[in-house]
């Protein structure tokens, strides 16, 4: 059975990443396997832990296990390393002395404990006396369940953790609720906003990126403007002296970059520091998910036999959020910057499209939310096996996080 470890991001107020709840896959199933939560579970923490490695899966952030009441007491749960461990306590355990000593014992040990999908009950306070954390779903309670939550146990020093937020509004209330930290994707929907409201700085960085889209390259057309934005620059020389594009020598400035590294790798490496640049005031994690959707999309085409599309699906993978970073609709930065339609098809969940950057943006998008059955489906039609993706998978995980230490982007 191939293992993969899907994670969702979780949040703090400033919106900078704090953690990740670590998901079980595996080419079995698609969902967690309710049947056997302890193998599940044993399984997530084999291979972050042990196989794949933590630093690749987390970086410096903290990893949320769920944790069902077959491993509380279970040895492997002494191999996880206290400092980057949050245990997830399942919302159908039941608070009996046995359990209420495990989590004592755990929490004794120098573990975060946090009490998933929280409903108050007659015993509740078994629990929360030693929790952390305390996760409230927001598709599954009301305004005032979850406000008399936050309020209650705010005051007893417990964080709140507000998941399943899916917008913006939900963001802003949870907030305004007291809850300190947030899961679910709001941050990557787009907020539109009007062509005069775009700053010069990001009017500048969607030029180089035009520039970057033409055929034949003008390095001194390019070079001009990529120092026409001081911090773009400098990003530019961080990303190309960074281990990722391993040079002998270090670069000292752009024209040399660019002779350096020649048409192809400038490319990718000038549209990747545009778009640190673009992500300055919304969260660093957006980075992260665009530079291993690049990747993983340049992998695949690549592995797909596909390699005369390595370039363009990696831009199309690292340019999937510009909407979000820019505040325009996609179908017109993408008509602006001159990219194929295909991509924009591909992007948009255009299902009846059947050209080869549909197949590869939705086996990438299948990775990333763990959903084996498409991850399968798509991973046969371009001829890939699931060993393959899988470590294509870690690959771009791997990749991504390396490009955002070293950056400065995050950590």
């Amino acid at each position: 059975m191939q293992l993969f470890v899907g994670r969702q991001p979780i949040l703090d107020c400033g919106l900078r990443t704090y953690g990740y709840e670590l998901l079980f896959r595996s080419s079995e199933i698609n969902r967690f396997d309710a049947t056997d939560p302890g193998a599940a579970s044993a399984a997530v923490i084999s291979n972050t832990f042990l196989s794949v490695g933590a630093a690749t899966i987390l970086g410096d952030c903290k990893g949320f296990v769920n944790l069902p009441r077959q491993l509380l007491a279970d040895e492997i749960i002494g191999l996880l390393p206290q400092e980057m461990v949050v245990l997830e306590i399942l919302e159908d355990v039941v608070p009996d002395k046995e359990v209420v000593g495990a989590c004592r014992r755990l929490k004794d040990s120098g573990f975060l404990l946090a009490l998933d999908d929280f409903v108050q009950g007659p015993d509740s306070h078994l629990l929360t006396e030693l929790a952390d954390f305390i996760k409230v779903d927001f598709r599954a309670t009301t305004r005032r369940q979850r406000r008399n939550l936050a309020a209650h146990y705010g005051r007893q020093g417990i964080h709140m953790l507000a998941e399943k937020v899916e917008s913006q509004e939900e963001f802003d209330e949870a907030r305004a609720m007291g809850y300190s930290y947030f899961q679910g994707y709001f941050f990557a929907k787009p907020q539109i906003i009007s062509a005069h409201e775009i700053p010069a700085t990001k009017l500048n960085q969607l030029r180089v990126l035009r520039e970057l889209q033409h055929k034949d390259l003008d390095f001194r057309r390019l070079e001009d403007l990529v120092r026409l934005d001081l911090a773009l620059a400098q990003q530019v020389l961080r990303y190309v002296n960074s281990a990722a594009f391993a040079l002998n020598h270090p670069v000292r400035s752009i024209n040399q970059a660019l002779v350096v590294l020649g048409d192809q790798r400038i490319r990718k490496l000038i549209a990747l520091a545009v778009m640190a640049g673009l992500v300055s005031s919304h969260p660093p994690e957006l980075v992260w998910i665009s530079l291993a959707r690049a990747r993983l999309c340049e992998s695949i085409a690549r592995q797909g036999g596909h390699a005369d599309r390595e370039q363009d699906s990696f831009l199309m993978g690292l340019f999937s959020l510009l909407d979000v970073m820019i505040g325009r609709p996609l179908a017109g930065l993408f008509h602006e910057l001159g990219m194929p339609p295909e991509m924009l098809d591909a992007i948009t969940g255009d299902l009846s499209a059947p050209h080869t950057f549909a197949r590869i943006y939705r086996l990438c998008s299948a990775c990333e939310a763990g959903n084996m059955l498409e991850i399968e489906t798509h991973s046969q039609a371009l001829g890939l096996t699931m060993d393959t993706i899988s470590e294509l998978t870690v690959d771009a995980m791997t990749w991504s996080e390396l490009l955002c230490r070293e950056s400065g982007v995050r950590h």
